[in-house]
């Protein structure tokens, strides 16, 4: 017998939570007994799990299976949040994976219609229809999955500190020689074991961390694309538009209209 916000997942098999997150959802990993269906409707957060960090945006949302652990953290600013949990049995024709996912209207008013109140079974009554509907419109809202930036996090110590000096100095210019000057390693060796870490080069990161700052900006600024691109360490504007089309699939100004509420 599993609980949630002190509900008995054998009698309550879908419920809704909604609020503000001011920093962390969590200060260490969590997980639950229900899928989660997680919609960011204003600013950003950082969605974490495992080893991975994914940036979501307002107006987006996640679908988080049963037991896998994760947390989310606001940047920036507060954010509000829609949240519905439901029994695992209601996404049984569903991969059971992390899912980044801009939900339709009808999902999303259905969501809202969900959330109208926190903690009270949604299985009866109209409540009831409105998940059912939920729940097969969010299926089809799965097949329209968009591309978005996963940042690995690094396990050994010393490529938590070559990490460290890239989110640090990203809008500069970065050179091995700069990375090495870190380590008591040669070039070579550091290049090696941050690629047996991470699973990418150290450039590839450095141009995957410009990428996920240069979205985290286009999202939440008003600058201009140029601007952005420029404060992100880009010395080229073509560079830049061939990074952000191969990491988003999209450029840089409809990214900005798909994230916008």
């Amino acid at each position: 017998m599993d609980f949630e916000f002190g509900l008995d997942i054998d009698s309550v098999k879908a419920f809704s939570n909604s609020g503000t997150l001011i920093d962390y959802s969590t200060l260490d990993l969590h997980t639950h007994p229900y899928d989660q269906v997680l919609l960011i409707r204003n600013g950003i957060s950082l969605f974490e799990y495992g080893k991975m960090i994914i940036p979501q945006y307002g107006n987006t949302a996640a679908f988080i299976p049963a037991g896998l652990p994760h947390r989310s953290k606001t940047l920036g600013s507060e954010i509000e949040y829609h949240s519905l949990y439901v029994h695992r049995f209601y996404f049984n024709h569903q991969d059971k994976e992390i899912r980044l996912f801009k939900l339709s209207e009808l999902s999303r008013a259905l969501l809202n219609r969900l959330c109208e109140k926190n903690l009270v079974s949604l299985t009866c009554g109209m409540e009831g229809e409105c998940l059912s509907l939920f729940i097969k419109s969010v299926g089809e809202d799965f097949k329209n999955t968009d591309k978005f930036i996963s940042l690995p996090k690094p396990s050994r110590i010393e490529n938590e500190t070559v990490t460290a000096f890239i989110h640090e100095k990203y809008s500069r210019q970065i050179s091995m020689k700069n990375i090495a000057s870190l380590l008591p390693y040669t070039e070579r060796h550091i290049a090696r074991i941050f690629f047996e870490d991470m699973h990418m080069t150290i450039i590839n990161y450095l141009r995957m961390y410009r990428i996920f700052k240069a979205s985290i900006d286009i999202q939440t600024t008003r600058k201009s694309i140029t601007d952005i691109a420029y404060e992100c360490g880009y010395e080229s504007i073509s560079g830049f538009y061939r990074d952000f089309h191969t990491f988003f699939g999209t450029a840089p100004k409809s990214f900005r209209k798909f994230t916008s509420l």
